[in-house]
């Protein structure tokens, strides 16, 4: 389960629309589940933002809508 330091860590657009959840740390590498892993511009932008590596893997879309739909409902 992805922590809220983690997650926190993207802009809540980039979580909420592009599906972007940052799940867990490997060294100063973030593992990032996205809906879309092989796209190229938007792991660039997601370094940017986060300032290191990261490393990305598929995100099931409704396993993704059902974490980000709980976790910001608790975190608001």
């Amino acid at each position: 389960m992805p922590s809220a330091v983690l997650v926190k860590q993207l802009p809540e657009e980039i979580v909420r629309v592009r599906g972007a959840v940052p799940f867990g740390r490997l060294g100063d590498t973030l593992l990032v589940a996205v809906l879309n892993p092989l796209d190229a511009e938007f792991h660039a932008e997601v370094e940017r933002l986060v300032g290191c590596p990261c490393r990305f893997f598929l995100a099931e879309p409704h396993t993704t809508e059902d974490f980000l739909e709980k976790f910001f409902a608790e975190n608001a």
